[in-house]
């Protein structure tokens, strides 16, 4: 079975981004124009934009940028791009006093059709065997989490794999209301596009989280630390092959 590509997200952590009060309108009009973007919403606390089409939707404030993505299924580069380009907004609109960590994630899935398949997969990985601590405590391995924090100068890399139920899915569709305007109609359409792509999901399944950190990273360092976590993510691939 071969993993799939389940998510992408991106942080950045901002010291002292204050300037967002002040700019935070014209931060959001040159995402929306420059990315196609939807707002969703905008407060002194945060604002939310979104890429229905594309299963991506991004947060900021005065302490960081969030940007996030479901199902990116060969879309990469798109994700890449708005990373870049909002963490470029950012740092002209809000200049803040620096960005003191910049983190990647990739969440990879196997599915599995019943919570017993996910927890003997689990089992099945290598690492360190559960049969000295059932032996131990005189019970039978049912199953495990894996979870390993390894880190080079300013880099910190986390792999983690779990067994993970999807007891809710929920999908969101929208229709304009009566009497709408033309704008209100094409955001109707292109929310909906949004729930069109999610797939139909298995009960249950295993994860593979990849999450890389860079500390003080320099300015614009998204795509030399995205081919970084690309690189982790293919070996922790073959590594917890299942």
């Amino acid at each position: 079975m071969n993993w799939q590509l389940y998510s992408l997200s991106y942080r950045q952590v901002f010291a002292d981004g204050y300037r967002y009060l002040d700019n935070c309108g014209a931060f959001m009009i040159d995402a929306c124009e420059g990315f196609d973007l939807l707002p969703t919403e905008a407060k002194p606390t945060g604002a939310q934009l979104i890429l229905p089409e594309k299963g991506l939707r991004a947060n900021i404030d005065m302490t960081g940028l969030e940007i996030f993505q479901e199902m990116p299924i060969s879309e990469s580069g798109t994700f890449l791009k708005i990373c870049k380009g909002l963490a470029g907004l950012a740092a002209t609109a809000f200049s803040p006093v620096r960005v003191e960590a910049s983190t990647f994630e990739m969440r990879f899935l196997v599915p599995m059709s019943t919570a017993k398949d996910a927890e003997n997969a689990m089992l099945k990985l290598p690492g360190e065997s559960p049969d000295p601590l059932a032996r131990a405590f005189d019970m039978v391995p049912y199953g495990r989490q894996l979870n390993t924090t390894l880190v080079s100068g300013s880099l910190r890399l986390v792999v983690a794999v779990h067994p993970v139920a999807f007891e809710s899915v929920r999908v969101n569709r929208h229709n304009p209301t009566l009497a709408a305007t033309p704008t209100q109609v094409k955001r109707a359409k292109r929310l909906t596009a949004q729930a069109d792509r999610v797939p139909q999901y298995a009960p249950f399944g295993v994860f593979l989280e990849v999450l890389l950190t860079e500390l003080e990273p320099p300015l614009a360092n998204e795509e030399k630390l995205f081919n970084v976590i690309n690189q982790k993510a293919e070996a922790a691939q073959s590594i917890y092959s299942l």
